[in-house]
């Protein structure tokens, strides 16, 4: 009797849990190629980083009068789990690759292999624009 309750409990709370469980939708990341809107400088794109586990990622640089003014990067993140960690460490790059040249780069912590690809791309980036 005792078993035939855990069981009931169990599956009821397991049924739950899948009902509640938080999906995010399957979209692939648009490449950031182009200038954002208004823009009249140029753009340049580092190399494409395969991240472990978590697809390809790349960084785009916006340059007006030959300074960057906006960075972007793009992964496409091959499970939902990558999606998470590419959507909260992603803007955070993006705005430590404008500060880059004079305070060095930090890592997003959580997204240690995310960061390191990043750095990678944004670095090839660099090189194109010198």
């Amino acid at each position: 009797m005792k078993r035939t309750i855990l069981a009931l409990v169990t599956t009821v709370a397991v049924v739950v849990y899948l009902l509640t469980y938080k999906t995010v939708p399957l979209t692939s990341a648009t490449p950031a190629a182009a200038a954002p809107p208004g823009s009249t400088g140029e753009t340049i794109t580092g190399d494409t980083v395969q991240v472990e586990d978590h697809g390809p990622l790349v960084v785009t640089l916006y340059v007006e009068g030959g300074k960057v003014v906006r960075a972007a990067a793009v992964q496409e993140s091959t499970s939902a789990r990558s999606r998470e960690i590419s959507e909260r460490a992603l803007p955070r790059l993006d705005a430590e690759a404008l500060t880059v040249e004079s305070d060095g780069f930090d890592a997003v912590s959580g997204a240690t292999l995310t960061s390191e690809a990043y750095e990678t791309s944004l670095q090839s980036a660099l090189d194109r624009l010198a």
